[in-house]
């Protein structure tokens, strides 16, 4: 066995897509390098088209990068299939020679025999991973881990050996899992000192090629307004939320909302509040309320939300001040004529400024939102580094500006570990151990029922906390 120390090629453990390893692992490769970042908004396009009433979302990829399908100008992609692979004599001085030569592997393993596998030691089942590199006598990897989260785990040479040996027994491979007709892909990066601009215009040339191709046409949605390039494309239906100016009138009246209503609201950006919406709404339905929702993020209607105040990733927003208020408080009063037990809605990012000298330190548009929806509580979202004393004044906060009551925390189980890098916003997945004990830090240092967002069982007793908090 070649005894090695370390070869490690960079990678990006990305979140932004990751339901199909087909389309994940090369973003993998080409995403921990920014200058490719125009490429992939130009050629990873998901459409969304909601087929029936309800929350059944069907996708459609296109123009995209898949290393079963296609070749690119940026990466370059070898094959190797089940009767070459055979020939192999030692899988693991194979990768490990390429991995010396900066190529990256995406290999079919059977994960019955991979620790870190949620199959392991259960059942046969013949999957992808992303093999980046290797430390002493483990390869690094990136797979579904055994909670199923898209998440680097470490293969052992014994575990690669015996996990692609199974992979070339034809029986492993059932009508769920059909054979590959390659079980290996070998990926190097063509370098180029070149960087790859969005070409607007280019992507909806190929959306308008994609709608005319379908027989059963679809209507589109952006989460940007994006009418100025349109023009010549009018049979293309492109709907993106946006609010110009408030309409009504109000004659100094504002509408008192009679329904409870419980918001969530965060100390930072990227913590699961739209998450966290998502599941309480699920836990509420199934105990048999009806639920009505506000939306802050532009997707909000793709989800079923009732109403979207747009003020999240690219604000279409152009009201503000008092006219913002107006808009969000005529938004709630449409959501309860809806007739709905609760109405439920998540602010954005932090509360209050964390810090002063940057124009988005300061959380005006949550401001508006929070005088606009009139909250009886609030749910609060947190990070495991967030100090203690800025929990307390956010709390503060909520509860002084709105006759309101923080009711419980939730806390992240993602932290930054790149903090000083152009990517900080990459996260880490905590230690299940180790946020169970930081949860009991924070609860006991701010007197709050506590919670963790990734935990199903959790959620169910933050439920029940709401429940009664709302029945008192």
């Amino acid at each position: 066995m070649d005894k090695l120390s370390e070869k490690i090629l960079p990678i990006s453990l990305q979140k932004e897509f990751n339901h199909l390893l087909g389309y994940a692992f090369p973003l993998c490769i080409l995403l921990n390098n920014e200058k490719n970042l125009g490429w992939y908004y130009e050629n990873y396009i998901e459409t969304y088209a909601q087929l029936r009433k309800g929350y059944q979302i069907r996708f459609d990829v296109m123009d995209v990068l898949s290393y079963k399908e296609y070749e690119t100008k940026i990466m370059e992609t070898s094959r190797v299939d089940l009767i070459e692979a055979s020939r192999i004599k030692s899988i693991e001085k194979e990768i490990i020679r390429k991995l010396k030569a900066d190529k990256y592997i995406i290999i079919f393993l059977d994960q019955y025999y991979i620790m870190d596998s949620d199959a392991y030691n259960l059942r046969h089942y013949p999957h992808e991973v992303l093999i980046y590199g290797y430390k002493d006598e483990m390869f690094k990897a990136i797979a579904f881990d055994k909670n199923r989260i898209f998440n680097k785990i470490n293969i052992t040479h014994k575990e690669l050996q015996s996990s692609f040996q199974n992979v070339l027994n034809k029986k492993i491979w059932t009508n769920e899992t059909e054979i590959e007709e390659n079980i290996i892909y070998y990926f190097n990066i063509i370098d180029q000192d070149i960087s790859y601009p969005f070409n607007f215009n280019e992507f909806i040339e190929k959306l308008d090629r994609y709608h005319k191709s379908k027989i059963r046409k679809k209507d589109f949605y952006s989460l940007s307004d994006i009418s100025e390039y349109l023009t010549g494309k009018e049979d293309i239906k492109i709907i993106f939320p946006k609010i110009d100016k408030y309409k009504g009138i109000y004659l100094n009246k504002y509408h008192v909302i009679g329904k409870p209503v419980l918001g969530v609201a965060g100390t930072s950006s990227r913590q699961g509040k739209y998450t966290l919406q998502l599941k309480l709404r699920k836990k509420m339905q199934e105990r048999g309320y009806r639920v009505g929702q506000l939306g802050t993020e532009p997707t909000g209607l793709l989800f079923g939300f009732d109403a979207v105040y747009p003020m999240g990733y690219e604000s279409n927003i152009k009201v503000k001040g008092i006219d913002a208020v107006k808009m969000v408080n005529s938004l709630m009063g449409a959501i309860e004529k809806k007739d709905p037990d609760i109405i439920l809605f998540g602010s954005q990012s932090q509360t209050i400024p964390n810090q002063v000298g940057g124009e988005k330190e300061y959380p005006i548009a949550q401001h508006e939102l929070i005088l606009g929806t009139q909250a009886d509580a609030y749910i609060l979202c947190v990070n495991v580094d967030d100090e203690i004393e800025y929990i307390k004044r956010t709390i503060a906060y909520l509860e002084a500006i709105i006759s309101s009551k923080v009711i419980a925390l939730v806390v992240f189980p993602m932290e930054n570990t790149a903090r000083w890098s152009v990517l900080s916003h990459r996260k880490d997945e905590i230690e299940s151990q180790r946020l169970e004990k930081e949860r009991d830090r924070i609860a006991k240092e701010i007197k709050l029922k506590t919670y963790i967002l990734n935990q199903d069982n959790e959620i169910e007793r933050l439920t029940n906390h709401v429940e009664e908090f709302f029945s008192q």
